[in-house]
């Protein structure tokens, strides 16, 4: 192909763009020069149970690997969805940036061992996210974790939303130097993910409860 493209002066290229929802705006700007790009795009929705549990089983088990069993896989699925044991998988929602956190710490702490267990599952799952968690707020003053704790996430430990424009404020009341930054940052992590609720831009938990002590 590529000596036939030399040849030509013609390539046939072909590209995946991914980016959030609250840019979509940017793109439809090009659409005039790149028509293609309004007719083949999907929205990416949360897995459900059986797509997440696929995500997990199918790449331990490339190259004729086994890292987890189909319990393993379903208890990392479980516990990323903060769901109860047993729950059908077809009941079940699971964010894909943590159930990726989750798989990539849990193989790393496997060590030499075939396999990761049901029991590293079991003990691990919860450090793991809770020192992600803890990670997320290094750089950045008090007053950007408090506002996540009391402003996004409910009494029983789920998630919330908060404008976009109510957290800076805050925050600035906060005396946090750059509140936007300070908020972005977040959302590059994907401890936040940004909601478009018609014009108005809501801050919400990615993961449906939050992982502080």
């Amino acid at each position: 192909r590529a000596a036939a493209a030399e040849a030509t002066g013609a390539w046939s290229l072909r590209l995946v763009l991914t980016l959030r929802e609250d840019y979509l705006s940017h793109l439809e700007s090009w659409k005039v020069f790149f028509p293609s790009l309004m007719r083949n795009r999907m929205a990416l929705h949360l897995l459900r149970g059986p797509q997440a549990l696929e995500a997990v089983v199918r790449p331990a088990r490339l190259d004729g690997r086994n890292l987890v069993t189909d319990e393993v896989a379903a208890e990392i699925v479980r516990r990323i969805a903060g769901a109860p044991a047993h729950t059908p998988m077809e009941e079940i929602e699971a964010v894909p940036p943590l159930l990726s956190l989750l798989c990539d710490e849990l193989n790393r702490e496997r060590g030499d061992a075939p396999q990761i267990s049901l029991q590293l599952v079991q003990e691990r799952h919860a450090n793991i996210l809770q020192n992600f968690y803890e990670r997320s707020f290094v750089d950045w003053p008090p007053a950007l974790r408090r506002l996540v704790e009391d402003r996004l996430v409910t009494v029983g430990g789920h998630r919330s939303s908060l404008a976009w424009e109510d957290a800076q404020a805050e925050l600035d009341e906060a005396d946090v130097e750059n509140p936007n930054e300070a908020l972005t940052s977040l959302v590059a992590c994907r401890l936040l993910s940004i909601e478009e609720r018609g014009r108005l831009q809501r801050g919400c938990l990615c993961s449906g409860r939050i992982y502080a002590a």
